[in-house]
């Protein structure tokens, strides 16, 4: 007699068992794995698998309201206005932070008011306009002082560029330039980091990129999460995810694998991240160390003091 095996235990089932059938995954689970979705129907045949329940209960941290994907499209175009205009003939240029395979940032002050702020000019290659506003949006709606602000978008012969507030270094550059970081240092980064991520997950937000590169610092002590090139909103319908996403030091378990997973993705990187910074004085014999070190010296101070202002 044919049997297959229930896809969370493993246990074999007979040809006549009761077919049992996840909402979410759609694989077939005996009894014991299924969690009905109305408890009082003890004839139900569909509901949630226990692994599938386990991602989404972690994902849900509070039980808020799950929005729709009609809902987020809605959000979306709230946040969502174009400006069609090369963006210096507003802005000056005044340095060139640093490039990346996907973005280019600069350093621009506005000619009017003289402020400073940073300009993200997106690779041509790479610019696929629902990715980019996704990105734009999700950050713009994300109200959090540890969210980095995204104040305009610009589209310029099929080139997009996008308006950021203006941070003083990463917590990668960071590593770099200071060999000893104190504990203390170390626990307010962290705290500021989880802080955004608390905001994110409650509103259903996974960023999946998580790294040092994309955690920015200030010369005011102010630690933000930013680029949300990768960032996933949960819904109604996907609930879920299963998409490899993400840089691969930092990737956790469930997404090398395929398998579906939630808002605990994020947590696994900045474990990683954590590691980084608790043992710096370790890999910083494998970079190479030249100039700027007073810079990142008063990035540190100012955590410092930033850390005593609010603990």
């Amino acid at each position: 007699m044919k049997s297959s095996s229930c896809s969370d235990c493993s246990k074999e089932k007979s040809i006549w068992s009761r077919a049992y059938n996840c909402d979410v995954c759609k694989q077939e689970v005996c009894g014991s794995c299924l969690i009905p979705v109305d408890s009082r129907d003890l004839c139900a045949t569909q509901g949630i698998c226990l692994r599938c329940h386990k991602v989404l209960t972690d994902s849900h941290l509070d039980q808020l309201y799950l929005p729709t994907e009609l809902e987020i499209q809605e959000t979306i175009l709230k946040y969502l206005s174009i400006i069609q205009k090369d963006p210096f003939q507003d802005f000056a240029l005044v340095s060139s932070i640093g490039s990346g395979n996907f973005s280019t940032v600069f350093h621009v002050r506005q000619k009017d008011s003289q402020k400073d702020y940073a300009l993200k000019q997106l690779a041509s290659k790479y610019s696929d306009q629902m990715q980019v506003n996704n990105e734009f949006s999700q950050s713009v709606g994300c109200q959090s002082r540890n969210i980095l602000k995204n104040y305009a978008l610009y589209q310029n012969k099929g080139v997009y560029y996008i308006l950021q507030e203006l941070m003083h270094s990463t917590v990668c550059d960071f590593i770099k330039y200071n060999e000893i970081v104190p504990e203390e240092v170390v626990l307010y980064v962290l705290r500021e980091i989880l802080r955004g991520l608390y905001y994110m997950h409650r509103n259903y937000v996974v960023h999946r990129d998580i790294k040092s590169e994309n955690i920015f610092l200030s010369f005011e002590g102010e630690v933000k999460i930013g680029d949300f090139g990768s960032v996933a909103q949960l819904t109604e319908e996907r609930e879920i995810r299963n998409t490899l996403v993400g840089t691969p030091f930092y990737l956790a378990p469930e997404i090398v694998r395929g398998d579906n997973y939630g808002a605990g993705v994020d947590v696994w990187s900045l474990g990683i991240l954590a590691y980084e910074l608790v043992f710096i004085w370790l890999l910083a014999n494998y970079w190479f160390l030249s100039g700027g070190g007073d810079r990142f010296v008063g990035v540190q101070t100012a955590l410092i003091l930033r850390m005593q202002e609010f603990c």
